[in-house]
């Protein structure tokens, strides 16, 4: 399969154990989004990550979370609590991977990918993020 824009291909298992791959989200603008459900500063995003997705997910645009835990219960109560509905991965050994390859030094981290797998934004926080959501999700 080709490789989507310039952006690693990340294939990891969610909280059902179904391999979910950010290239098939090609055609959409995706949030690739790094936390963890043990970091106070991740599970303070994730209500405003949970919101911008409710308003932004019918216009093609998807978040893929990418969780660095290694605690599956904190992970699947986190999701729950944080009410994240949208992609939620990780093997809960760490996702090493995929953290090595987006050189994620800390959490919570992102990526804005445009449709084609480019980066077109790095660590957009809530106002920064909505604003460039409405720009572009018209």
């Amino acid at each position: 399969k080709e490789k989507a824009g310039k952006t690693p291909n990340i294939v990891l298992p969610d909280a059902d154990g179904h391999e979910r791959s950010l290239w098939s989200l090609h055609g959409k603008y995706v949030l690739l989004h790094f936390w963890s459900a043990k970091d106070r500063n991740s599970r303070i995003v994730n209500p405003v990550l949970s919101e911008i997705y409710s308003k932004y997910k019918n216009k093609g645009f998807e978040i893929f979370m990418v969780s660095i835990d290694d605690d599956r219960a904190a992970w699947m109560e986190a999701i729950a609590s944080d009410n994240l509905s949208c992609i939620n991965v990780g093997d809960m050994k760490g996702s090493n991977q995929a953290v090595f390859n987006y050189n994620i030094k800390e959490v919570p981290f992102n990526y804005l990918i445009d449709k084609e797998g480019n980066i077109i934004g790095r660590n957009l926080e809530g106002p920064a993020l909505n604003q460039t959501l409405s720009k572009i999700l018209k």
